[in-house]
This record gives structure tokens, C-alpha cells and sequence, in this order.
């Protein structure tokens, strides 16, 4: 149990920003090559000025996705671990961890835009955020806590 809350909250607090930075990538490179970084108008002359820019707003996303996301995943796989003596394969457990982000991000203040383009940007966003999470957990906490 103590394993799952550890591996969970270093999940939500160090992977999900990065992850969820994604966008900011190629401007972090291209800073790093050129040696000035940019955000938005403005212009950073060192690294971790710019990334603690860029992860300022980020302790929000990670209780978000620690509270909202990562415990109802843990009580759905332990539900079903404890219901059926088996928990779900890798790949339902990436759908499952799929389905909860999308449900919190259409009832969340995020409006479905009419325009398709936006919608699927979202759900790839999504999806690019849960596989490499859901990977993540079964390596260092259901591998361990289901056999």
C-alpha cells in the first residue's frame, strides 16, 4: 500500500509535468541549442529560469491528476483484483487509465470544442499522457502487488 501511494505521488509530481509540458518541447531545445529560451513574449537567459516558468502552474495538474486520476485508477484495479483474484492486462489497464482522463476532461471546465481538429488534439494529448503513466505503474507497483 505504501508502495502505491510513493510510486503514485512521484508519478503525479515529476512525470505528469514533463509530460504534460509537451508542447514546450521544441522550444526547449531550440533553447538549449541557441542558449535563450522563450515563453510566450518572454525571453530566459537560463534553464531553470524557464523551467520554473514553465512548472509554476504545474502543482495544480499534479494534485489534479493525483486526486482525480492516479487514486480512482488504484480503487477501480483494486476493485477488480480483489473481485476476480486478477487484475486487468497492461492494455485495459491503459484503456481504463484512458477512459478517466477523458471523463474528467470533458466534465471539467474544458468546453468540447465544435472543431474536430481540437477535439482530437486533446484525445491524442491523452492518450500520450496515460500509456507511458499506465507503463509506468505496472512496472513498479502492480507487477509487485498482484502476484
Amino acid at each position: 500500500m505504501i508502495r502505491k501511494v510513493v510510486v503514485n505521488l512521484v508519478v503525479s509530481l515529476f512525470v505528469v509535468p514533463i509530460l504534460a509540458l509537451s508542447r514546450h518541447w521544441g522550444s526547449l531545445i531550440d533553447g538549449i541549442k541557441n542558449g535563450i529560451f522563450r515563453y510566450e513574449d518572454a525571453y530566459y537567459d537560463t534553464f531553470w529560469e524557464y523551467i520554473k516558468v514553465l512548472l509554476r502552474p504545474m502543482w495544480f495538474v499534479s494534485l489534479f491528476f493525483f486526486v482525480l486520476i492516479l487514486i480512482p485508477f488504484q480503487v477501480i484495479k483494486g476493485w477488480r483484483y480483489t473481485r476476480r483474484k486478477n487484475g486487468f492486462s497492461l492494455w485495459v489497464k491503459c484503456l481504463v487509465l484512458t477512459g478517466i482522463i477523458c471523463f474528467w476532461a470533458v466534465f471539467l471546465p474544458y468546453v468540447p470544442s465544435p472543431d474536430w481538429q481540437d477535439n482530437l488534439n486533446l484525445l491524442v494529448r491523452i492518450v500520450i499522457i496515460s500509456i507511458p503513466v499506465s507503463i509506468l505503474l505496472y512496472f513498479m507497483v502492480d507487477r509487485y502487488s498482484e502476484k
